[in-house]
């Protein structure tokens, strides 16, 4: 649990917006952050929310821990 705290508490120090959705079994996750040179959005998927960030994370290319 403390390392989905880590990763939830660095994306925000990064600037990053945390979206999610639940859709039936399945959550998506996007990261949204704006940048200088345009807006950037990740996304992820899984079976869990704590799945789906750490795969929206490692698209965004902030690493799980």
């Amino acid at each position: 649990m403390s390392d989905l705290v880590d990763l939830t508490s660095r994306l925000l120090d990064d600037g990053y917006v945390i979206c999610t959705e639940k859709t039936g079994e399945q959550f998506t996750v996007l990261l949204r952050r704006t940048r200088a040179e345009g807006r950037r959005v990740f996304c992820g998927t899984g079976n869990n929310f704590p799945d789906a960030l750490v795969d929206a994370a490692e698209e965004a290319a902030v690493p799980a821990a």
